[in-house]
């Protein structure tokens, strides 16, 4: 009988294990590196560790030699493409609110540019920046060329509709300075699983005595 007590008693313990809370970490309560909105004009170069303030970024205008400065992170032509050594990817449209330092740290970066035609409103990528951290950054608008300005043609498209500056909104954050986890499930229903195996392992403890 003691056998099928610590049969039901194991099965209880990996239910439970498996169901056990994960330790999340939102992206919110780490540090702060620098936070704002605003115009990254076409042909210009970003730097998301710098803030001049709330509303300003360090954004770097292309000079003679075709260099940038080597703390820019993205260059904005026809593409957002990342410069080395920041790296990116692009998450689509999601709620940049929910993004939580595990999923920072666990994202598959890379030096892949996002396209043209992937940034739009609502689209949100993460850049690891120049400077070690990690910048959460959502399209939130963008003015395209007149057809009938010198920059129609960008892109080789006269009559684009894409951004040829496009509007950002972005918090960055520094990786080592995070606040306490919190428990998050994987799923909504598993809390209830863990009291159903409970009881399951309960009742199966029960029906091996009466046997």
């Amino acid at each position: 009988m003691m056998r099928k007590v610590l049969i039901g008693l194991v099965l209880f313990v990996a239910i439970t294990g498996l169901i056990t809370p994960v330790l999340a970490v939102p992206a919110q309560t780490c540090a702060v590196v620098s936070r704002g909105e605003g115009y990254l004009w076409g042909t210009w170069a970003a730097d998301f560790d710098i803030s001049n303030g709330l509303n300003n970024i360090f954004w770097t205008p292309p000079i003679p030699n075709g260099r940038w400065t080597a703390t820019n992170d993205v260059l904005w032509i026809c593409e957002m493409a990342p410069l080395s050594p920041s790296t990116m990817v692009n998450l689509g449209k999601v709620d940049p609110q929910k993004i939580t330092i595990t999923d920072l740290l666990g994202y598959s970066y890379s030096s892949n540019p996002i396209p043209l035609s992937e940034i739009t409103r609502g689209d949100v990528f993460v850049i690891h920046t120049a400077g070690g951290n990690y910048a959460v950054v959502e399209v939130t608008g963008g003015t395209p060329c007149p057809s009938d300005s010198w920059c129609g043609s960008w892109c080789s498209n006269p009559n684009t509709s894409q951004y040829y500056n496009v509007e950002l909104k972005w918090v960055t954050y520094n990786p080592n300075k995070c606040g306490s986890p919190i428990p998050e499930f994987p799923s909504p229903i598993l809390p209830a699983a863990m009291v159903i195996g409970f009881l399951g392992a309960v009742l199966f403890i029960r029906r091996t005595r009466e046997n």
